[in-house]
C-alpha cells in the first residue's frame, strides 16, 4: 500500500497554543521534582535584537574607546575586512560583515561584549536605557508568551534567559519581563577598577555553550522546556524536555528536524 502523500501546507511539527504548552508541562510537573524553564532572548522573549541596537547605537555615537583600535584592526584583517577610521567606525565595519556574511556570528556576540571596554557599568546600563526608549527601537516584549511565564512564576519554577547578548545589555530588557540579574545567562566582561574589560570572564552562551552555561545556572532542577528562535538554540532546545521553537527562522527550521518532539509556538 502507498502511502497518503502529505498535505500541501501540513506544518511538520506540532503547533501548540501557550494553553497547550501550559498543560503539558502540567502533565510533566508531578514527575519532575524542582525544574526550571529557558529562553532565549533577543526574537523570542521580544522582537528586535537588544545587544545588537545598544552596539550600532554606541557606534554611531562614536562611544567606543580608541584603546580598541589596535584590536579592532586586528581583527577585521585576521578575516580580510576592509577596516579604517575610528575605534567605533571599525567596529560597525565588523558588524555590517557579519550581516553579509564575511565575520562569524560568535566573533561578533563576543565583540559586542567586549566593546564597551573602559565603561562603567552604569554608563552602559545609561547607554541601553536610552537606546531602548528612542523611537527606532525594535525591541518589544513578545506577549504570546506572557501567560507562560506568570503560569511558570505561579508554580515556581525557576526561568531563565540564556543569551550571547552582553549580560548588562539584556538585563535591561529582560527586567522589564520580570526576570531578576540572578536570572540572566549572558556574555560577561571582565571588571577592572570599575571598568568593563576587553577580556570576557567566560565562555560566551552560544550553541552547545547555552546549555553548560544553562546547567550551571538551574542546577539539578529539571530542564522542563527550552523556547528559541535560531540555529544556535538547536543545543538549549535539545536539553528540554519540551523543545520550542519560538518564531524560527528559516536556520532554525532547516535543523529543527534534529530535534526530538520540537514543536512551533502558536500565538493565539
Amino acid at each position: 500500500m502507498v502511502a497518503d502523500a502529505p498535505r500541501v501546507n501540513e506544518p511538520a511539527f506540532r503547533e501548540l497554543t501557550a494553553a497547550d504548552i501550559i498543560a503539558e508541562l502540567e502533565q510533566e510537573l508531578p514527575h519532575s521534582g524542582a525544574a526550571a524553564i529557558a529562553f532565549d532572548g533577543d526574537g523570542t522573549l521580544w522582537s528586535g535584537d537588544v545587544g545588537e541596537e545598544s552596539f550600532v547605537a554606541a557606534c554611531l555615537a562614536g562611544k567606543l574607546s580608541a584603546s580598541l583600535e589596535p584590536r579592532l584592526a586586528h581583527e577585521a584583517a585576521a578575516f580580510g575586512i576592509e577596516s579604517s577610521g575610528t575605534a567605533s567606525q571599525r567596529a560597525l565595519q565588523l558588524g555590517e560583515a557579519y550581516r553579509a556574511g564575511r565575520y562569524p556570528e560568535l566573533r561578533v556576540c563576543e565583540l559586542m561584549i567586549w566593546c564597551y571596554a573602559g565603561w562603567s557599568e552604569a554608563e552602559l546600563a545609561d547607554h541601553v536605557r536610552g537606546t531602548l526608549a528612542a523611537k527606532e527601537s525594535q525591541v518589544e516584549p513578545y506577549a504570546p508568551l506572557e501567560p507562560i511565564l506568570s503560569w511558570a512564576r505561579q508554580r515556581s519554577l525557576r526561568s531563565v534567559v540564556i543569551s550571547a547578548s552582553p549580560a548588562l545589555v539584556v538585563r535591561e530588557a529582560a527586567g522589564q519581563l520580570g526576570f531578576a540579574p540572578e536570572d540572566i545567562v549572558a556574555g560577561y566582561s571582565r571588571v577592572d577598577g570599575g571598568r568593563l574589560s576587553d577580556a570576557l570572564a567566560e565562555p560566551v552562551p552560544y550553541a552547545e555553550t547555552k546549555v553548560s552555561a544553562g546547567r550551571a545556572r538551574i542546577g539539578d532542577r529539571s530542564w522542563l522546556a527550552s523556547f528559541g528562535d535560531n540555529a544556535f538554540d538547536v543545543d538549549m532546545l535539545r536539553a528540554a524536555r519540551l523543545p520550542v521553537a519560538v518564531r524560527p527562522k528559516p536556520r532554525l527550521l532547516a535543523v529543527l528536524d534534529q530535534v526530538a518532539r520540537a514543536v512551533l509556538f502558536k500565538a493565539d
